[in-house]
């Protein structure tokens, strides 16, 4: 049951996006300002070309529990077309694929 439990929380050795130098983690302090980065990245991160990469929503999509510090990098088209259509990374690359 441990590794099943760790396995929603932490990568592989070898798999994590860290390692591929694809996303970074924006901690915020805990407290009300850490609502208002949380809240502002959620609302502003596509902007520049990041994505919320395991959002709350969409752990049966991910397998992964939500992570709300956890942006990666996919660049500004992309993540414009994901936000908009509010799709997570497996949703896209399967909505690309299909194209």
């Amino acid at each position: 049951d441990a590794i099943s439990e760790a396995a929603d929380l932490v990568a592989k050795p070898g798999t994590s996006e860290h390692e591929l130098g694809l996303s970074v983690d924006i901690n915020a302090e805990k407290g009300s300002s850490a609502e208002d980065v949380y809240r502002w990245l959620d609302q502003n991160a596509w902007k520049y070309g990041f994505i919320k990469r395991y959002p709350s929503d969409k752990t049966e999509e991910t397998g992964i529990s939500n992570e709300e510090w956890h942006y990666r990098y996919v660049g500004k088209t992309a993540a414009k077309e994901m936000k908009e259509k509010n799709y997570c990374l497996e949703e896209y690359v399967t909505y690309l694929k299909a194209q």
